[in-house]
C-alpha cells in the first residue's frame, strides 16, 4: 500500500463562502475577501452559502480537528497540527468553492478522515460516483463535494472512498 502524504477535498459548484459569529475570521461574501470568510480555528465549521443570503447554508466540520489557529500562507490558510503533530489542515478559497487538504507526513493511526456535513434547509442529498450533492426542493444540486483523492510521496493520485452515515 502506498504511503499517503496528502488528501484533498473540494467543495464546489456555484457556492460562496460565508461565516458568522465570533469564532470566525470575518463575515460576508467571498467576493469581498475570500480568505477572511474562513474560520480562524480548525475545529470551527466552514459555512458554505448559496447565492441567496437567506437560503440554506452548509456547515462542514472535520471530525477530530483540534483548535489550531490558522496562519495565512499566500492564498491559503494553514492550521498547523490540526489532526495531530505534523498533520496540518490547509484551506484555500477558489473560484468554484473551497478546497481542503490534510497533510499526512506518516501513516495515521486511523485510515480515515471524517467530515460532519449539515443538511438543514436542504431537501436531500445524493452520492454519485464519489460526489456528494445537497439538493433543493426541486432535486437540483446546490452544493457539491467533489470526490476526494490522495497523492502519495511519489506523486501518484489515488481515489478515496466516500460513505454517508446518518
Amino acid at each position: 500500500m502506498a504511503q499517503v502524504s496528502a488528501v484533498a477535498m473540494v467543495f464546489g459548484a456555484s457556492v460562496a463562502c460565508a461565516c458568522g459569529g465570533d469564532a470566525t475570521g470575518g463575515a460576508g461574501p467571498a467576493a469581498i475577501d475570500p480568505i477572511s470568510a474562513l474560520p480562524v480555528r480548525a475545529d470551527v465549521p466552514l459555512v458554505v452559502a448559496g447565492e441567496s443570503a437567506h437560503g440554506p447554508r452548509v456547515h462542514v466540520a472535520w471530525v477530530g480537528a483540534r483548535g489550531a489557529l490558522a496562519r495565512r500562507e499566500g492564498a491559503r490558510l494553514v492550521y498547523p497540527s490540526a489532526f495531530g503533530e505534523g498533520f496540518d489542515l490547509e484551506r484555500e478559497v477558489r473560484a468554484d468553492g473551497v478546497e481542503d487538504w490534510v497533510r499526512l507526513p506518516r501513516a495515521p493511526e486511523r485510515r480515515e478522515l471524517r467530515l460532519r456535513v449539515s443538511t438543514e434547509g436542504f431537501a436531500g442529498l445524493r452520492l454519485v460516483a464519489g460526489t456528494l450533492e445537497l439538493l433543493d426542493d426541486h432535486g437540483t444540486p446546490r452544493v457539491r463535494m467533489s470526490p476526494p483523492w490522495a497523492r502519495d510521496r511519489a506523486g501518484k493520485v489515488h481515489t478515496v472512498g466516500v460513505d454517508v452515515e446518518g
